[in-house]
């Protein structure tokens, strides 16, 4: 007696390749999930902010006498509400924001923020754009998904 199991597919390679032209299409354009990780950079920099650099990996050094005397207070960066702004909110002065469909430059050109970031002469660093290793891996995945959803759609 002869047994013959014969099995035929008529769709899977067709709907695989619809889910890999769909994933492809999205590499195209990936300003929707650049939106998303700018808007977090965003949430992030106000922590950074209100942490007086905790968050992004220590507090900032702390003013020196004579510039507390100057200033007639100790707290860090308190007059540079539009270097903070530029950073944390959408379309503030001296923002730096360009999308592209493939890339996104975020950053701010305010006066200062060089210093700020990398200390100069007699300012120590008080670093505010740093983000940790958790941030990159978790925006990461967000270009992974926003790359394979198409394969979470159902087969048929």
């Amino acid at each position: 007696m002869v047994m013959i199991l014969r099995v035929e597919d008529y769709g899977t390679p067709a709907v695989v390749a619809r889910h890999m032209q769909e994933s492809g299409m999205s590499t195209v354009n990936m300003k929707e999930v650049y939106y998303r990780i700018i808007l977090d950079i965003m949430r992030l920099e106000e922590e950074i902010w209100k942490s007086g650099g905790r968050r992004s990996g220590g507090s900032w050094a702390k003013l020196a006498e004579a510039t507390v005397r100057k200033k007639g207070h100790d707290t860090i960066l308190i007059d540079t509400d539009k270097l903070i702004n530029s950073v944390t909110k959408l379309d503030a002065p001296y923002q730096i924001l360009q999308v592209e469909s493939d890339d996104f430059t975020f950053g701010t050109y305010r006066p200062g923020a060089t210093t700020h970031e990398y200390g100069r002469g007699h300012v120590p660093m008080r670093p505010f754009m740093r983000f940790s290793d958790y941030d990159q891996k978790r925006w990461a995945s967000w270009m992974l998904q926003h790359i394979t959803k198409s394969f979470e759609k159902p087969t048929m």
